[in-house]
């Protein structure tokens, strides 16, 4: 710490993060508009994956609950759902909530239109709404859940 003086642009990301989140804006743009059928895949695989690591994190809770106390248990079901941020990010699908920051951002600086900006969120929520339904009518199709596991997660849902 021998500077004085503070470099801002470290501390304030400024200009280069701008940059970087309207070229993402545009590459989304582009994706939705031009590859329609694969921006709506991305989107149902992060549906998937948060269907899957939700599934897992009830997993956790029911097991857990009886012998751990309850922030306990909490903090490493929000431990174990992180794993489904990063998955997301390392298959580079479309989760809405990512598309709300980067879009706000876009508005603000009047990089893209509201209408297509809507366009977007309702084909990624689509996307993920798809995705996540369709893991779901596997695991009830294949019998994954049976009625000790069922019973179980919803008594740990409701503590």
């Amino acid at each position: 710490m021998k500077e004085k003086h503070i470099k801002w642009d470290k501390i304030f990301y400024g200009d280069d993060w701008v940059n970087n989140v309207v070229e993402t804006i545009r590459t989304k743009d582009i994706l939705q508009s031009v590859y329609l059928k694969r921006y709506l895949l991305r989107a149902m695989m992060a549906g998937f994956i948060i269907g899957i690591i939700t599934v897992f994190v009830l997993s956790v809770k029911a097991t857990h609950e009886p012998d751990l106390p309850p922030g306990i248990v909490n903090m490493a079901s929000a431990i174990t759902f992180s794993f489904a941020l990063v998955l997301i990010l390392f298959t580079n699908s479309e989760l809405l909530t990512s598309n709300f920051m980067y879009f706000t951002v876009g508005l603000y600086y009047k990089v893209i239109k509201p209408t297509r900006v809507l366009k977007i969120f309702l084909l990624c929520f689509a996307g993920n709404i798809l995705g996540a339904a369709i893991l779901f009518s596997f695991m009830r199709f294949f019998k994954c859940n049976d009625a000790r596991y069922v019973k179980s997660v919803i008594s740990s849902y409701r503590a």
